[in-house]
């Protein structure tokens, strides 16, 4: 009855340890997207003729991993030669 009853006990632990691994995936696997997209907004925060805000300035960022900061640049550019091209 002991060997039993110990088994029972291995088997609702291993259960447990189970459900908590599926949790955590699930939680993983649902805010993975939300970081990964924030990610590549940093990391192209916009190309020329395609703001990603109002400001039709060209911009780029610098990322400084040594000072851990980044630092977003405008730049003016013409834009009646993105139209003549597009």
């Amino acid at each position: 009855m002991s060997k039993i009853d110990t088994e029972r006990f291995r088997l609702r632990r291993q259960i447990r340890v189970h459900t908590a691994q599926g949790r955590l995936t699930g939680w993983i696997l649902a805010i993975m997207p939300l970081l990964l997209g924030f990610a590549f907004y940093l990391v192209n925060p916009g190309t020329i003729g395609e703001p990603r805000a109002f400001d039709r300035r060209a911009s780029y960022m610098v990322l400084d991993l040594a000072r851990r900061n980044a630092v977003l640049h405008y730049v003016e550019y013409d834009t009646s030669l993105i139209r003549r091209f597009a």
